[in-house]
Parts: C-alpha cells; sequence; structure tokens
C-alpha cells in the first residue's frame, strides 16, 4: 500500500432524556494514555467532556471498515453500559455540573501542527465558550510498504501531502 490511514474522532454521550454528559467519568483516560479497546483496533480517551477514538490505521479499504467499526461498536457498547448513547453532532451545550473536572476546559491536539503556515497552532481556551462544547476528528496519514528512498522523500514533504489532501478531499467534501 501506499500509505496507511487512522483517524481520530470525537463524540458526545447522551442519556436518554436528551441531556448531554461529560465522558470523563466513563473514559477516563486521558490525551497520552489511550485505554485500548477489547477489539485491539484502537483506543479510547476523553478529550474534554468528548470520547475520542484513536482507530489503529489501515492499509485499504475493507481494513479501514473492520477497524473503525469494531472500535465505535467497543465505544458504543461502553456507554449503552452505563445507560447512555453516542451522539454524534458538531456541537453541544452541556450543564456547568458536567463542566466541573479541570480536562473538561481542555480541547485540541497535543501538537496541532498548521501543515500552511508550518507553525504549531494555539491551543484554544475551552473557558472562552462558557459551556459550548465542540466535536471533531482528524485523519493520520502513516507510511506504507514503500521504498526506503520514497519514504524518506515524504518524511520531508510531510506538509506537501497534508496540503495536498486538504486541497483535494478536505475542501471539495465541504462544498
Amino acid at each position: 500500500c501506499l500509505f496507511r490511514l487512522g483517524e481520530d474522532a470525537e463524540v458526545f454521550l447522551q442519556r436518554e432524556d436528551g441531556s448531554v454528559v461529560s465522558a470523563i467519568p466513563y473514559f477516563p483516560n486521558g490525551k497520552g494514555d489511550p485505554e485500548e479497546l477489547p477489539c485491539k483496533h484502537g483506543g479510547v480517551i476523553h478529550d474534554g467532556v468528548a470520547v475520542e477514538t484513536n482507530t489503529q490505521p489501515a492499509s485499504n479499504l475493507t481494513e479501514w471498515i473492520e477497524f473503525n467499526t469494531a472500535v465505535m461498536e467497543n465505544v458504543r457498547s461502553r456507554a449503552a453500559s452505563h445507560g447512555l448513547r453516542l451522539l454524534f453532532a458538531p456541537a453541544a451545550f452541556f450543564p456547568k455540573s458536567e463542566l466541573t473536572h479541570p480536562e473538561a476546559t481542555e480541547a485540541g491536539c497535543s501538537i496541532d501542527f498548521n501543515a500552511w503556515a508550518f507553525r504549531v497552532n494555539k491551543r484554544p481556551n475551552m473557558r472562552d465558550f462558557a459551556q459550548n462544547r465542540y466535536s471533531g476528528g482528524h485523519v493520520h496519514f502513516g507510511k506504507g510498504d514503500l521504498s526506503p528512498v520514497l519514504n524518506e522523500n515524504l518524511d520531508q514533504r510531510k506538509e506537501l501531502v497534508v496540503q495536498l489532501f486538504e486541497v483535494g478531499v478536505s475542501i471539495p467534501s465541504v462544498i
């Protein structure tokens, strides 16, 4: 394969009555300490008050579907065991009682690099967003079974790979 593709996706937790709850009590591991899921195809953490999946990189479409389906099913099952369901939404308004944990105000990647400006982005301060929280995600590109020469060239031009992906895939998908 030319490259491997993984992803981190964020979802919220919701009670049957529709209210949202912090993921921290149900998915206690935070950034830098992912909990391996029973399916062995990825891990899970809380990212602020959201659940963040970390899916193992796939070499082809079959693996991509298998890994993502298994990871999301493990997360869905854990949420259901607590009487919760997954809420796939870009934003949610949380009651103040769900935002008391110190990590409830954390958001953003540990290192969020801007491939266009060639610098690290400033992490958002979630206190500026009051009780609103936002979900998101991103893909991970990894090297496939390429020649060492091509791998070395990709290492030197990873910003270009990200830029090409954004122009060829991300922007058209929004339009």
